[in-house]
């Protein structure tokens, strides 16, 4: 459903060898598909910067070793792809380190505000908030909950409000559920009455390529592809909420070229509810 993680390092990728073409660049890196899947894209581009690649265990809360080799090795600019938690233990452990590199972290990793409470958790109070990735890049594909006048979060803000939990605030990781949430409803209503496995996956096939939503980038869905969202753009983290860098810019795996996306955002019916036609 969400950027493929080929994909979103082939234009983390682009960005690096456009605008710090002369970095010593490391990889921080989850030791399984996401990790290897972005390493794949960001290598299409800056091979030839690349001084180190370093993996962790999830599970294994001691990034020590890795972050240390990665200073050792010189790198000015760290990407990551990993999970929130490995994003706060990176930064601790730079922290103690006395390492400032210039952080570029995966969307999957990248949200102050569990970050933040993460880093308040691990240090046990001693780091109280995610200031340290301020100046941080990251990527987007969906609105953010720091864009109150975007109308997808202001469906949601309706949507939680009356159906959320009491005394909580609607967080991005609500609006990745009910983005996705979104998505799904207009799959089982192409697919029809009584829908089978076979005909939600004919009804994606067919009609999903077409589907509109928060996505900030069109879906890839067809006979050939099951990949979702064809795009990100590229933000830096200030304070809680983030400042555009780069445009959307849309791609696919493979060598498929990058592209600036110049499409208009969407907005949500009246309602709220996407309204399908059954497919076949």
């Amino acid at each position: 459903w969400q950027t493929d993680y080929e994909s979103e390092g082939k234009i983390i990728g682009q960005y690096i060898a456009d605008n710090f073409p002369d970095a010593k660049v490391g990889l921080f890196l989850q030791d399984d598909d996401f990790g290897e899947d972005g390493e794949q894209g960001v290598r299409q581009f800056i091979d030839d910067q690349i001084v180190g690649a370093e993996r962790y265990t999830p599970g294994n809360a001691n990034v020590g070793p890795q972050i240390a080799a990665l200073q050792a090795a010189g790198a000015d600019v760290v990407v990551g792809f990993n999970v929130p938690s490995y994003t706060a233990l990176s930064q601790l452990t730079a922290l103690t380190l006395g390492y400032r590199p210039q952080w570029f972290y995966s969307n999957v990793g990248s949200d102050p505000t569990l970050v933040g409470s993460l880093l308040n958790n691990f240090s046990q109070g001693k780091v109280t908030d995610a200031s340290s990735l301020e100046g941080a890049i990251t990527t987007s594909y969906l609105p953010t909950v720091d864009q109150p006048d975007d109308p997808w979060i202001q469906l949601y803000q309706e949507i939680w409000d009356s159906h959320g939990e009491e005394g909580e605030d609607l967080t991005n990781y609500h609006v990745y559920g009910m983005s996705q949430a979104y998505t799904m409803v207009q799959a089982l209503q192409a697919a029809g009455q009584n829908p089978t496995r076979d005909c939600l996956v004919q009804a994606v096939e067919q009609a999903g390529g077409e589907w509109e939503g928060p996505g900030r980038a069109p879906f890839r869905y067809s006979g050939d592809s099951h990949l979702g969202i064809s795009g990100m753009s590229i933000v830096q983290i200030t304070g809680d909420t983030t400042t555009e860098l780069a445009p959307v810019q849309v791609t696919d795996i493979g060598d498929a070229e990058i592209e600036e996306y110049d499409g208009e955002p969407t907005s949500p019916p009246e309602n709220g509810i996407p309204d399908e036609e059954p497919v076949g």
